[in-house]
């Protein structure tokens, strides 16, 4: 009875907003009220779990979640608007998750979503990872849905490698290695905003330089490659007298990128520049030997490179040599 109670308020509250919607005409307050519409069962089930969380009661968050997405597949149907609030809370929750027991907990509203959602790459992943002790076998079945909505995202390949070994098959993982070595196509889109980097590819590369008066101007690549000394161009429409330059690259987490080299043109004439002029600071990431950064964010790294003993002066055009790599996932004797 709680359960069709508390739905039925929250219908009315809804129901509500609508009609009171419906009278509105200003595009910002309709804009804004639409967006109270869309928030309020996220916040009213993130609520009524809370308690669930905070008790590591993973049975009652399952409950919770079954509920909300009841609510969100019945209230519109075909409609996704409250797709965001439900994968809010079901990340809320499942983040909570650290023992096998926990997962298993969470996998009939799992599996629920993965069958509602078959293009929802989160779920699949999700139910890789809750399947992986139990069903290794079923895990690399989630799996192979995950990579194939999102080819470049890391974690499938990491979840493929540890079910393919409790299988006792080793060449297996090192399939799966070999495919997360090269993989580059997509990102998981956050809901809420739009990354620097967005799309299908990761690909992109972007050069700002910054002149004497503090003036940006910028050039932008698509050719990124996983391959070592790569040169990338990155023209310019007029020359610019250059003081520091930023490069941002579209990568996932564990690629690692080396600056091998920094050409500078202007009217013709080329100069390579000695690395030793250059600080190479990262903004994100990690340094993990000589030049080589480690990137630790989804939505890319920034590399802040600065000019120590004015070497660059007046350019048209650059070019930056990089190494790009993903990082083993496991140790040598599993993935060469």
């Amino acid at each position: 009875m709680k359960k069709y109670a508390f739905s039925i308020i929250l219908a009315l509250i809804l129901i509500s907003f609508v009609v009171i919607g419906s009278l509105l005409y200003s595009p910002n307050i309709r804009h804004n009220f639409y967006r109270v519409l869309a928030e309020t069962p996220k916040i009213a089930y993130m609520f009524a779990m809370r308690k669930d969380v905070v008790n590591r009661n993973f049975s009652g968050m399952n409950i919770w979640l079954n509920r909300q997405l009841d609510f969100s597949a019945n209230m519109f149907s075909g409609q996704d608007v409250f797709l965001p609030g439900l994968m809010e809370n079901a990340n809320y929750a499942i983040e909570q998750a650290t023992i096998p027991s926990e997962y298993l907990a969470l996998l009939p509203f799992i599996n629920r979503l993965a069958g509602n959602y078959p293009k929802l790459f989160m779920a699949h992943l999700w139910r890789a990872r809750a399947l992986l002790t139990k069903e290794p076998t079923a895990a690399i079945e989630a799996v192979e849905r995950a990579v194939a909505l999102i080819p470049g995202d890391e974690r499938p390949y990491r979840l493929a490698i540890n079910a393919a070994l409790r299988l006792n098959d080793e060449s297996l993982a090192r399939q799966y290695c070999a495919r997360y070595k090269i993989a580059q196509a997509g990102n998981v889109h956050p809901y809420n905003y739009n990354p620097f980097f967005y799309g299908a590819h990761l690909r992109g590369l972007l050069l700002e330089i910054v002149d004497k008066d503090g003036v940006s101007y910028f050039s932008k690549n698509e050719g990124l490659k996983f391959e070592d000394e790569v040169r990338f161009n990155f023209p310019f429409a007029t020359p610019v007298d250059v003081k520091e330059m930023l490069l941002f690259v579209s990568t996932a987490t564990g690629v690692s990128i080396r600056i091998d080299g920094v050409e500078i043109a202007h009217a013709g004439i080329i100069q390579s520049i000695n690395l030793d002029n250059l600080y190479i600071i990262p903004l994100n990431g990690y340094v993990i030997d000589d030049r080589r950064i480690i990137v630790t964010g989804n939505n890319g790294s920034g590399l802040s490179i600065i000019d120590k003993n004015d070497v660059f002066g007046m350019v048209d055009a650059i070019a930056v040599r990089l190494s790009v790599r993903r990082e083993p996932l496991v140790l040598p004797e599993v993935c060469d």
